[in-house]
């Protein structure tokens, strides 16, 4: 397989996102957590893995593993017109969604709704800083059957 990137040597592409960005990387592993370097094997693509960030919790200040500081940190550092992609998402789908319906008692449907707009509006954040996003959104991994604790739809 080749690891040659198409983008000219200038055009880097920056990951950022939960454990599933860790396939940019090119490593078959976990990537350690930003700040700490990822191991670069595929030019042009530079992994942020900022932990399991909930794409709803994107836009809260100082929620949970503080995502949405951790994203303006990373996206304030690049210049402007920087290739920025994003990748949340899995964990909302694995857990939060399900348990957060029940829990509210509120139709799943309407949680999906919001987190969709609250990642979209984070995306919009981040284009207002000129740089140009893309989305990569996986399907969520399940390892372990559904517990009542953790409910999922992944």
């Amino acid at each position: 397989m080749s690891t040659r990137s198409p983008l000219p040597p200038n055009e880097m592409i920056h990951c950022i996102g939960d454990s599933h960005v860790c396939i940019y990387s090119g490593a078959n592993k976990i990537q350690p957590l930003w700040p700490d370097p990822a191991t670069p094997h595929i030019p042009n693509l530079k992994v942020y893995r900022v932990g399991a960030v909930s794409a709803y919790n994107l836009i809260e200040p100082n929620r949970g593993l503080r995502g949405r500081e951790k994203l303006n940190h990373i996206t304030n550092e690049l210049p402007s017109g920087s290739n920025v992609l994003l990748c949340f998402g899995a964990i909302d789908c694995l857990v939060h969604l399900k348990k957060f319906a029940d829990k509210q008692n509120r139709p799943v449907e309407e949680l999906i709704q919001e987190t969709v707009e609250r990642y979209l509006t984070a995306i919009a954040e981040v284009q207002a800083k000129g740089h140009r996003v893309f989305v990569h959104n996986v399907i969520p991994s399940v390892k372990k059957r559904p517990t009542k604790a953790f409910p999922y739809y992944g």
